[in-house]
């Protein structure tokens, strides 16, 4: 009886820790594309506070800040739409492009999606299969799913710290 509730009780645990870690933490750039959304542990912090925190952050980070916000639903979710800067490298020339996130709110923790990754309101650039692996879309495309996993992962720690507090390097 004991060896069963034993097997019962690892069993659970088991189940609750590979539960707990379902959702991605980082963006990454696979062969099907970049990873939709991550989700982010902020311990202690109430998803009002959390959306509070995130609207502060768009108006420190964006120049502006009304066009960028395109929808908010109350302590839910906001919607920004901007440009990422020299993101898309063709051939070694670097373009813009225009992303769209949603970022969504539960007590400790947030998700941040990215719903799209376009150049000129074309091409999307978030789901182009073998990105990182066919050869000539790597000699056409060079750093370009690099620099979409660090601008995204960026951006991202960029809200959490802000959200817990921590301070950006503020070396002037």
């Amino acid at each position: 009886m004991k060896s069963t509730i034993k097997v019962v009780l690892i069993f659970l645990c088991l189940y609750t820790a590979h539960g707990q870690n379902k959702h991605p933490k980082t963006f990454v750039y696979s062969d099907e594309g970049l990873n939709d959304y991550v989700v982010t542990r902020i311990d202690s912090v109430s998803k009002e506070l959390a959306y509070q925190k995130t609207l502060e952050w768009i108006t420190k980070n964006y120049t502006n800040p009304n066009v960028a916000l395109i929808s908010k639903v109350e302590n839910e979710k906001l919607k920004i739409k901007a440009v990422a800067q020299k993101i898309l490298e063709v051939r070694n020339v670097k373009s813009n492009l225009s992303y769209t996130v949603e970022i969504s709110f539960k007590d400790n923790r947030y998700k941040f999606e990215v719903l799209s990754l376009k150049y000129n309101n074309k091409t999307d650039y978030k789901k182009i299969a073998n990105f990182k692996s066919d050869k000539v879309l790597v000699k056409d495309f060079g750093q370009t799913p690099h620099n979409i996993e660090t601008f995204f992962n960026q951006l991202n720690g960029s809200l959490k710290n802000f959200i817990l507090g921590i301070k950006e390097n503020d070396d002037w």
